[in-house]
């Protein structure tokens, strides 16, 4: 092994291990602040969170639904082209 290639091993393994460690924490944590989000959304503002909620989740589907037509569509029209190419 190279001294290039050691050293190579010895700069770029640690950091791998270090940033995975220091990202773990925001693995743990991040479901917890939403859900603390939410809560205090619910106390603040009522039930009518739940209600900008169950929009948002419509507005989410039908977008979903949206955009599995717009690519299904997209796909005849790319056949077509290719047909009268």
């Amino acid at each position: 092994m190279t001294s290039n290639e050691l050293m190579n091993v010895i700069e770029r393994d640690p950091g791998v291990i270090w940033r995975f460690v220091w990202e773990m924490s925001d693995l743990v944590f991040v479901p917890f602040d939403f859900i603390y989000s939410l809560l205090m959304l619910v106390y603040a503002l009522g039930y009518s969170t739940l209600t900008g909620i169950l929009m948002y989740a419509l507005v989410f589907c039908f977008n979903w639904q949206k955009d599995k037509f717009n690519l299904a569509s997209d796909e005849s029209i790319r056949v077509i082209a290719e047909q009268k190419q």
